[in-house]
């Protein structure tokens, strides 16, 4: 028994100091291959995007069967240049931009919630964006900054027909402001480049819309979702090439 207890202790032992060593190795940049020095590159990612807030629709207030929504998941898609650098064996400094897409939605369903789906509205949006962040080992705090570029909206009944949709003029769209929390698990590192999975959730600060009703035709529609934020999640990879002579050994 004794015996067996003391094997037991030592395969802890081994356990332990192996998972240090993997730590170390993932958080020493100073000991790694292209994570050793400034890096740049391509990431992408895909997740969900899901409406969070005032769900409240004033068009359809007063009409039988329409007064409970839901939110409806859509698709959320990133990609662009992604650099960093190792200021320390543990910090690293993150920059990314690109194009950030993310389709939302809600769904009206009758008013004791147990009927069929009466329609679903979905939204389409369009950011350039530029997100500074730092990694203290793997985990990453960021901000994502949006400029909103483009996007469509459903046309509302009984304005339109169902799965009909109009431009939004990007002047009606807030700019984003996002709070980004995630982690990157590095796959491979060698002395050309690395690459990582990454793993990152976000809130906006700001809502969707401007809260003005805006002058131009066929954009915003008054009372539809203005307080609506967009909580989001992406996994992705990034592969960034290590710059010759931009770091430690």
């Amino acid at each position: 028994m004794k015996h067996k207890q003391l094997l037991l202790l030592a395969a802890l032992l081994i356990a332990g100091l192996s998972s240090t060593a993997q730590l170390h190795a993932q958080t020493d940049y100073s000991y790694r291959g292209a994570l050793s020095r400034l890096g740049i590159g391509l990431g992408a990612s895909m997740g969900f995007a899901v409406p969070v807030g005032d769900l409240n629709d004033t068009l359809m207030q007063g009409t039988p069967g329409r007064k409970i929504d839901e939110a409806a998941p859509g698709i959320a898609f990133r990609f662009g240049l992604n650099a960093s650098y190792p200021f320390t064996r543990t910090v690293r400094g993150t920059i990314a931009t690109g194009l950030d897409i993310r389709n939302v939605g809600k769904k009206l369903r009758e008013e004791d919630g147990t009927g069929t789906e009466l329609d679903s509205r979905g939204y389409n949006l369009q950011y350039f964006y530029i997100e500074p962040g730092v990694s203290i080992s793997a985990f990453r705090l960021a901000l994502n900054i949006g400029m909103p570029m483009s996007g469509s909206q459903p046309v509302p009944p009984p304005l339109g027909k169902a799965g009909e949709s109009m431009d939004i003029v990007s002047d009606n769209l807030e700019m984003m402001l996002e709070p980004r929390i995630g982690a990157t698990l590095v796959l491979v590192d060698e002395e050309e480049g690395w690459m990582g999975l990454t793993i990152d959730l976000g809130f906006p600060l700001n809502k969707i819309f401007k809260e003005t009703t805006p002058s131009v035709p066929g954009a915003y529609v008054a009372g539809d979702i203005p307080a609506t934020r967009i909580l989001n999640g992406h996994l992705g990879l990034t592969y960034q090439f290590g710059i010759p002579g931009t770091g430690g050994q």
